[in-house]
């Protein structure tokens, strides 16, 4: 079925997936804030644990359809386009590392029993990365045949070897 998605369709499904998990950790945590002891009854922490677990599953098998799509170029260049565009613009990026400093904060602030809501801060933003990855353009390189790219060789220039 992921299979004929098209590749914006699936960033969409990885984000909705991601953030469905991000939800259920963050419901969950304001949940157990408000009872005693902040412990959850066994049915609201069993949904949570399931929808938190098919959330991430469906989310990294869409990543890795995501992915295979891209590097065997099953899509044309103009179907990646948008995702290419959505995926490297400057709001999403300032999104992302604002995840990953919130992510870190709350690992500095929270007690460690408090970590996974950390964790899951960090679910997104890595999934944006490993998406936006195999989209990054390719690099032409020119190869060397020996000396290092700094380098490059080239022939001895002496006046000892004209005598």
């Amino acid at each position: 079925m992921m299979a004929r998605l098209k590749p914006m369709q699936l960033v969409w499904f990885i984000c909705i997936s991601n953030m469905t998990a991000t939800l259920a950790v963050v419901g969950s945590a304001l949940k157990a804030w408000h009872l005693p002891e902040n412990r959850l009854p066994p049915d609201v922490r069993s949904f949570g644990i399931a929808t938190i677990s098919i959330s991430v599953a469906a989310a990294l098998v869409a990543e890795w359809t995501f992915q295979r799509r891209v590097r065997s170029n099953a899509w044309t260049d103009e179907l990646l386009a948008w995702p290419r565009k959505c995926l490297f613009h400057p709001v999403l990026i300032t999104f992302i590392a604002t995840m990953i400093v919130l992510s870190i904060l709350s690992f500095i602030v929270a007690p460690l029993r408090n970590s996974s809501l950390g964790i899951l801060f960090l679910c997104l933003p890595l999934s944006l990365i490993r998406m936006s990855t195999p989209l990054k353009p390719k690099e032409t390189r020119t190869e060397v045949s020996s000396g290092s790219a700094l380098y490059p060789a080239k022939p001895l220039q002496s006046d000892q070897w004209g005598r």
